[in-house]
């Protein structure tokens, strides 16, 4: 019998290549990952309560997809903030959700920028300049304040409001990213009305001056002029989405919406959100090509509102027409005189921001404690020539971008963002107006239209503009550098 070789078991197995073997690597490790978690479980189970595990199982699960994915991060962050879940559900309160969400995210953003870029890229326009300069001076005014622990805790939300503001500009950097928010900030104010509403008609109205006023459950809702400012500054981009075709079948939820915005701002009995309603309201109507219908029709949606109105609220809105002052008018006068004496002793920085309530005792010779119930009164008290220098000139800026990037949006393919820009341009108008009345310089409806504006910009930049096709103008020197510096 012939000789047969001996086959060499090892050089003649079968050979797996580099791919092959990270696949079965992953499997292997995935497998062992499982098992150690199911054993790790069944362990805890035996020592601790069951909420406290599936709340650990939550908390590192949530955790992990924000590492992997900021932009989830954001999302929960604008729901954890708005709902408020520490209010609702107090054993959560010690955990400070909106704080770990929004920091974590923070440096998910980061992380993520240096793993692709291998360098941090925070964006520099003019508007962000003038917002970082706001924060500057606000931090300056802190060691001449009023009150430094109460201005200390100013700062500290005026840098919280910094980093979602730099959050929504960076990570929302495509359509569908750019339509989630849209739809998750509506959805998150439609929350707050439905939830006043509901406690409205449940027996739970907040009785102020003479009259039953519609408040939320949470403190994001529970002041009914905060309340009432926050839902008419967001019912115009309710409303021109409704309007538009490019919505399809959330035109008639979104029609639906207005009218529950517009039924609950009425309820919380709030003048100046009215004031602000009217005036987003006027400037829409001029904007549009069919003026003469669409008056006639406001015209009439007004009269029926305001006919069939209970007298409480038919009695708090007449009074906006008449021309002696009621009480809470009154008092509003002498805390505005206070904060031009606040002005006029501390002209630089102010009494410090978040002061004007606890200074307008010394200030109003103890006539008042109110706050400042006047945007422009209160920055002008709070933070002096410079800080109403910084803040206003970041207003301006905001307004300008908004319109200068409405303008170069062309096609179909921008329809969506045309429209939201229009929103955000009649609610920065509403709030302006609503201003005059009300304390508004912390609320970050201000800081996430700018975002909003801002984001848009940056998406149509980076789609649009390439830097070799620029021409050498200032203004194509600032799309390019947003363009490189986009993430």
């Amino acid at each position: 019998m012939a000789w047969q070789p001996v086959p060499n078991l090892l050089s003649d197995r079968p050979r797996f290549d580099s791919a092959s073997e990270a696949a079965l690597g992953r499997q292997i490790a995935t497998f062992i990952g499982v098992g150690a978690l199911g054993i790790a479980l069944g362990l805890a189970l035996t020592r601790f309560d069951v909420l406290l595990i599936i709340g650990g199982v939550l908390g590192i699960g949530s955790t992990i997809l924000i590492l992997l994915r900021p932009y989830i991060g954001l999302l929960l962050y604008s729901a954890v903030f708005v709902i408020r879940l520490g209010e609702l559900y107090p054993i959560l309160a010690t955990l400070h959700l909106e704080r770990l969400i929004g920091a974590l995210t923070l440096v998910s953003m980061f992380l993520n920028q240096h793993r692709i870029h291998r360098e941090l890229r925070i964006d520099d326009s003019r508007q962000t300049r003038l917002f970082c300069l706001f924060i500057l001076v606000v931090a300056l005014s802190v060691p001449f304040a009023y009150w430094r622990f109460r201005a200390t805790n100013g700062l500290v939300e005026v840098l919280r409001i910094g980093g979602f503001y730099l959050m929504v500009a960076h990570l929302v950097d495509s359509h569908k990213r750019l339509r989630w928010f849209i739809y998750t900030f509506l959805a998150l104010i439609a929350y707050l009305c439905v939830d006043s509403l509901r406690g409205y008609f449940s027996g739970g109205a907040f009785l102020s001056q003479g009259i039953d006023r519609a408040v939320g459950g949470t403190s994001m809702s529970n002041n009914p002029n905060e309340l009432g400012t926050t839902l008419a500054s967001a019912l115009p981009l309710f409303l021109l989405l409704a309007l538009s075709r490019t919505e399809k079948w959330r035109r008639g939820i979104l029609a639906a919406l207005v009218v529950c915005l517009a039924i609950a701002i009425v309820l919380t009995g709030s003048r100046a959100s009215m004031l602000g309603l009217l005036a987003g309201s006027i400037f829409m109507w001029w904007k549009t090509r069919r003026r003469v219908l669409t008056g006639i029709l406001g015209a009439l949606v007004l009269v029926v509102g305001f006919t069939n109105m209970p007298n409480q609220y038919k009695t708090r809105y007449s009074t906006i027409a008449e021309s002696h002052l009621d009480a809470s008018s009154r008092s509003r006068v002498v805390t505005w005189m206070a904060g031009l004496r606040m002005l006029a002793d501390r002209p630089l920085f102010g009494v410090g921001i978040r002061c004007y309530g606890a200074a307008n005792g010394s200030y109003s010779h103890g006539r008042s404690w109110l706050e400042a119930h006047s945007l422009y009164f209160q920055v002008l008290g709070e933070l002096g020539l410079i800080g109403a220098f910084a803040f206003f000139s970041f207003l301006l800026e905001i307004l300008r971008l908004n319109r200068r990037t409405a303008r170069s949006l062309q096609g179909n393919e921008w329809q969506f963002e045309r429209v939201v820009l229009e929103g955000v341009f009649v609610g920065l108008i509403t709030l302006l107006v609503s201003g005059v009345f009300g304390h508004s310089l912390l609320r970050r409806t201000w800081y996430v239209f700018a975002a909003i504006a801002l984001a848009v910009m940056r998406l149509h930049a980076t789609q649009t503009s390439t830097p070799e096709a620029l021409p050498p103008t200032a203004h194509a020197r600032g799309a390019q550098r947003i363009a490189m510096r986009t993430t």
